[in-house]
């Protein structure tokens, strides 16, 4: 019987460099970059800065952080062939990406519906609400997997996708309490203790409140598989990495 290998025993002495390919990343990620600043100009001057404290816009702010980095140090790639991308950068990316989904989950299923039929919110944050959380996180997701193949993950990566949702709970419960801060219930316009109405610990129960978390780093935990599982099939497929049927090639 042939050995098992995992990709993760290959060790690429030279990161992979296609001058096209950098231009079409710079030109995605570009492109995420003013989305992420239309959509953040839209939600902070026709609306308020409490939109900054909603777990879409919050990792918004995030992407637009993370992007710019990474086009700068495209751009440094593509003129001078070095690639100063590195580990931890490539970790935040990816916690980052994870955390995009779940606003994508949130939003569309939980926000969006409720905000396209409450005539009292601006227009103009449901156009910006559109394109922060639904059409951000699915260019985010192509460019993970397109142009970031070259970070070599485990199955056990997935666990960082938890933490900016934890970092982000802990931090609005903490200023929900000390400040006593109220979000508007977008399905029926009341005031709730925290951003989103099955979050608010004055509405549900300790059970529901532990379900929902627990769905929602379920959600997290999903988004980052998927991740993880097609950008190493990138990696795989450029590096040519051979594998048999057998074999456990992406160590998930």
């Amino acid at each position: 019987m042939e050995r098992i290998i995992y990709y993760s025993d290959y060790k690429v002495k030279e990161t992979n460099y296609v001058k096209q390919e950098i231009i079409y990343s710079l030109i995605l990620k570009s492109i995420s970059f003013l989305i992420g600043i239309f959509a953040l100009g839209i939600s902070i001057f026709k609306g308020s800065l409490m939109l900054l404290t909603y777990f879409g816009v919050f990792t918004l702010c995030l992407s637009l952080i993370i992007n710019i980095i990474f086009i700068i140090l495209d751009l440094i790639r593509l003129f001078t062939k070095k690639d100063y991308r590195n580990k931890v950068l490539y970790t935040l990316k990816y916690m980052i990406t994870s955390s995009l989904f779940l606003a994508f989950f949130i939003n569309l299923i939980f926000i969006t519906p409720y905000s396209i039929l409450n005539n009292e919110i601006n227009p103009f944050i449901k156009f910006g609400a559109l394109f922060s959380s639904i059409i951000l996180p699915i260019l985010s997701f192509i460019d993970f997997i397109e142009f970031d193949y070259n970070y070599k993950t485990k199955r056990s990566y997935v666990y960082f996708s938890f933490i900016i949702f934890i970092i982000y709970l802990l931090t609005i419960f903490s200023l929900s309490k000390t400040l006593n801060l109220t979000w508007l219930n977008y399905i029926d316009n009341s005031e709730i203790s925290m951003p989103y109405f099955n979050l608010d610990y004055n509405l549900n129960s300790l059970s529901d409140l532990s379900y929902t978390i627990f769905f929602y780093i379920l959600i997290l935990f999903l988004g980052g598989m998927l991740l993880l599982h097609f950008k190493n099939k990138k990696y795989i497929k450029v590096y040519k990495i051979p594998y048999t049927s057998i074999n456990v090639h992406q160590d998930i």
